[in-house]
């Protein structure tokens, strides 16, 4: 009877399994760097400079960032839905905190309801997710939660979005330079 108690004990006392999804990037820099934003160098785009590790930072952890990831579809166990419904379902925020009108939210629809309920899941994402820089150079992108599909769903889509909006700037900002020097 003592074993089969403190057994009991021991699994509800147990702590949550955290599965740690990690992405290891090489940003570049300078002119000798590698990947898309060397070949678009090649074309005239791009920035001599690079990318830093605090411009990555600053973006890959923004409300912007984080608003267009849970706004994307990602499939966790054969459920295909939108990313904050299943952190929504993860953390079981329907039913202990969020009211009956923001726990149906439509994510679909542009709403006031919709962004007030990302706001809310963006305080529950932060803690999860670490951007960090190694010694040699590269950036780590680490989400840590009890969900590993969900982990990787998130990683995947950060990192995506992040890398996109850098690459939308760095475009932009060039082509706005070329009008500017044509015009001249």
């Amino acid at each position: 009877a003592f074993v089969i108690s403190f057994s009991v004990l021991g699994i509800l006392l147990r702590p949550a399994i955290k599965f740690e999804v990690k992405s290891t990037l090489l940003l570049s820099s300078g002119e000798n760097a590698g990947g898309l934003l060397s070949i678009a160098s090649q074309f005239g785009l791009g920035s001599k400079e690079g990318i830093t590790f605090d411009k990555f930072k600053s973006i890959a952890s923004s409300k912007l960032v984080q608003h267009k990831v849970f706004l994307q579809e990602g499939e966790i166990a054969g459920k295909k839905d939108f990313i904050a419904n299943h952190f929504l379902d993860h953390l079981n925020l329907r039913k202990e905190y969020l009211s009956k009108s923001l726990a149906t939210v439509d994510f679909s629809i542009n709403s006031l309801k919709r962004d007030t309920v990302l706001r809310y899941l963006m305080n529950f994402l932060e803690p999860c997710f670490n951007i960090s820089e190694s010694a040699s150079g590269l950036v780590e992108l680490k989400i840590e939660i009890e969900d590993g599909e969900l982990g990787i769903i998130l990683n995947n889509a950060i990192r995506s979005q992040a890398i996109q909006i850098i690459e939308q700037g760095l475009l932009s900002k060039d082509l706005r330079t070329k009008r500017v020097l044509k015009l001249r």
